[in-house]
C-alpha cells in the first residue's frame, strides 16, 4: 500500500481532503436533479457519508469497503443506513430511484466499471437514475491538472469518449450532461462530468 492509501484509509483524512471538493461536487449532483424527496437511493463507494446531507428523508443506503469510513459515517448521520462491504460481493437490492457514483470509477478498470453499469441498471426502478461524477483526462499543457490526476489514488482516468462506450456498452441512455472543473486552494484542479443516466426502454 502507498503512503498516500495509507493516509487516505484513515477516514479523518479522507474527510478532510474530501472536504475541500465537496462542496462544489454536491452542488454537481444537485444540478442533475433538485429534488430528491421521499426517493429510494443508493450510494456507492460513499465513503464518510458526504454525500449524504443532499438526501434527507430520502430511503438512503450508502456502501463503502472501508469500516472505518462507515463507522464515522453512521455517528455523524444517524437515520441513514451505512453498509461497510466490497460493492462487487454484496447484494444491493433494487427498486432504487437514484444509484449514485460519485468519483469511484476511476479506481476500477474498464471491465470492472462495465460490471457496476450493468448491476446498477439491474437495480434501478423503470424510471430511476444513476448519476455519474467521474475526473477527465486534462490536456497535455495543462500542468496543474495532471499533477492532480497523478497525486490522485484512481489510476484510471478516462476521456468522454471512453465513458460514452462504457455507457453504450452498458445499454444505458445519457439523460443530462455537464461539465465543470474543481479549484484545489485556489488552483486548477481537475475537470468532471457530471452524467445522468437512464435505462434504454
Amino acid at each position: 500500500m502507498s503512503i498516500k492509501d495509507l493516509i487516505m484509509a484513515h477516514p479523518l483524512a479522507y474527510r478532510l481532503i474530501s472536504s475541500v471538493v465537496d462542496r462544489d461536487k454536491i452542488k454537481a449532483i444537485s444540478r442533475l436533479r433538485r429534488d430528491f424527496s421521499g426517493l429510494k437511493v443508493l450510494d456507492l463507494g460513499c465513503g464518510t457519508g458526504n454525500s449524504a446531507p443532499i438526501f434527507p428523508g430520502c430511503d438512503y443506503t450508502g456502501i463503502d469497503i472501508n469500516q472505518r469510513y462507515i463507522d464515522l459515517a453512521a455517528r455523524q448521520h444517524p437515520g441513514f443506513n451505512f453498509v461497510a462491504a466490497d460493492i462487487n460481493r454484496v447484494e444491493w437490492g433494487d427498486g432504487f430511484d437514484i444509484i449514485l457514483i460519485n468519483s469511484l470509477l476511476h479506481h476500477l478498470a474498464d471491465n470492472q466499471v462495465s460490471e457496476i453499469l450493468l448491476k446498477s441498471a439491474a437495480a434501478l426502478n423503470r424510471t430511476g437514475n444513476i448519476l455519474i461524477q467521474e475526473p477527465l483526462i486534462p490536456g497535455q499543457k495543462e500542468w496543474c491538472h495532471r499533477l492532480m490526476m497523478h497525486l490522485d489514488r484512481g489510476n484510471y482516468f478516462r476521456s468522454l469518449p471512453d465513458w460514452k462506450r462504457l455507457i453504450e456498452e452498458a445499454d444505458l441512455f445519457t439523460e443530462n450532461i455537464f461539465f465543470y472543473s474543481l479549484r484545489v486552494l485556489g488552483f486548477k484542479g481537475y475537470h468532471l462530468v457530471s452524467i445522468s443516466l437512464e435505462k434504454r426502454t
